[in-house]
């Protein structure tokens, strides 16, 4: 999909499956540093868009320019390379289950997975698996790799692999703090 036409979806995403609290939310957010034109999909989903300093990129800067270089692609095309992919470059998008802002770090915000549960069920999308597979649908990712194993990440992709047929799949520590392969696997579904 070339990139005119991905921002267009992502326009369209992001309308159609915003919250409907008043709450500052992020839906779907295209990493600029992978721009290239007709390059195959790579899906990131994380947990939630933080404030904090170690985050990857400053929401305030995702709020006011969506489109902010936030250089997920360099771990994208690093983990094709490691494990031998067709692809190596893709139009790199991001999308977390929780799509809230937070102040602090997501581990330091939720003291418990019931707390985590009831962020993700309670509070955030109406239908968090439903807004997976509506992502999915609408931009067919090659690639899905689903980062934040300290969370409730790894539960989340295992659940929500189950509304789409799809087969490259890898989960990772949260990328927003570099790559770490040693961690990184793919996901047999």
């Amino acid at each position: 999909m070339n990139v005119s036409r991905l921002l267009e979806q992502i326009r369209f995403l992001n309308e159609d499956i915003a919250p409907k609290s008043q709450k500052p939310s992020v839906g779907v957010i295209f990493d600029n540093s992978s721009a290239s034109q007709n390059d195959p999909i790579a899906l990131i989903i994380g947990i939630n868009y933080g404030q904090n300093k170690s985050s990857g990129s400053s929401i305030q800067k995702l709020q006011d320019d969506p489109q902010d270089d936030i250089k997920y692609a360099r771990h994208i095309s690093r983990i094709a390379k490691v494990n031998k992919l067709e692809n190596k470059n893709y139009s790199v998008v991001l999308w977390n289950f929780y799509p809230h802002l937070t102040e602090a770090e997501w581990t330091e915000d939720v003291s418990n997975s019931e707390d985590e549960a009831k962020r993700i069920f309670e509070g955030g999308y109406a239908d968090v698996f439903g807004t997976f597979e509506k992502v999915c649908n609408k931009l067919q990712p090659k690639l899905i790799v689903f980062h934040g194993i300290s969370s409730a990440v790894p539960i989340l992709a295992r659940v929500a692999l189950k509304r789409i047929n799809h087969r490259l799949v890898f989960i990772a520590p949260n990328l927003s703090r570099g790559l770490c392969e040693s961690k990184t696997e793919r996901i047999q579904m």
